[in-house]
């Protein structure tokens, strides 16, 4: 039984089979089921909400096997595919723009149902070149009133980087080409926009290699969320502003809720978010 027929039947089970309704309903569950599903994920918006502090890090659990024995060391291993991101987030809310703008993105979120792309601000680690004897500095962004958009970029790009190397899913290592920018040191935050799982956020480890002046080998948690392939362009790595699918996370949402005190306005919240997986 095809998805629409599932639906349609679920509408004769609803209604009744032997209901005149029920055929009205079949007719408009099954248009209603091959109507196209387009997703469209908007970018919190940075620049009105700006985080005054922010904690990036992967929750996740390791596991001890046993004890040899013969004594030899205890092994451990990751059992959560290398964690999943997680970012804790202050903001002071203090104007009557940005309580509209907390608003308006509570009920977008949708107490965690709605996923979105969360930027990370990280500039100050990204390996930026010098321009003038100063490190190369950004430009504008996307307009501060803007509540919704679909862009979270600079101006004028800071990094130009892309890979230049296929890699499997669940890679730990990647090959990296910077065109424009400095030797990466380890420690930087950097993202891919994969064509399924979208846009993912990694970690720096280790630089295993310096293959030439501008092409680099380095290690990345967590594994590749989606096999990277080379074909007539190289994927792009952000540097500039790292992003990652995320969703809000359950139990801080009525964080979201600004106080308002003898119609001053004043707050300061701390919310948590967590990144996004679709189901199937």
């Amino acid at each position: 039984m095809t998805i629409d027929a599932q639906i349609s039947q679920l509408g004769l089970t609803v209604w009744g089979n032997d209901s005149p309704a029920a055929e009205i309903s079949q007719i408009g569950l099954t248009v209603w089921a091959r109507l196209p599903k387009v997703t469209t994920y908007y970018v919190w918006p940075f620049r009105i909400l700006k985080p005054v502090k922010v904690r990036a890090y992967r929750i996740g659990t390791a596991k001890a096997g046993p004890i040899a024995a013969d004594g030899a060391q205890q092994q451990w291993s990751r059992t959560d595919g290398g964690g999943i991101w997680r970012m804790d987030c202050s903001f002071n809310i203090y104007s009557i723009d940005e309580v509209r703008a907390l608003r308006a993105w509570s009920s977008y979120l949708d107490h965690g149902a709605q996923a979105f792309i969360m930027p990370l601000i990280d500039l100050h680690f990204a390996p930026r070149d010098l321009v003038g004897g100063e490190l190369r500095k950004p430009g504008p962004t996307a307009a501060a009133s803007d509540y919704f958009s679909e862009v979270a970029a600079y101006d004028t790009p800071i990094v130009i980087a892309e890979i230049v190397q296929a890699a499997a899913l669940r890679a730990t290592s990647i090959r990296v080409q910077i065109t424009q920018g400095s030797a990466p040191r380890g420690g930087e935050h950097l993202s891919i926009n994969h064509p399924t799982a979208g846009w993912r956020m990694y970690e720096v480890g280790r630089i295993t290699a310096q293959l030439s002046g501008d092409i680099f080998d380095m290690d990345i948690r967590p594994p590749l969320r989606e096999a990277v392939t080379i074909g007539s362009g190289n994927p792009p790595v952000e540097y500039d502003i790292p992003r990652v699918l995320m969703r809000l996370h359950p139990d801080t949402a009525p964080q979201l809720a600004a106080g308002i005190t003898n119609f001053r306005v004043g707050e300061q919240l701390s919310v948590s978010f967590i990144e996004h997986f679709d189901a199937g």
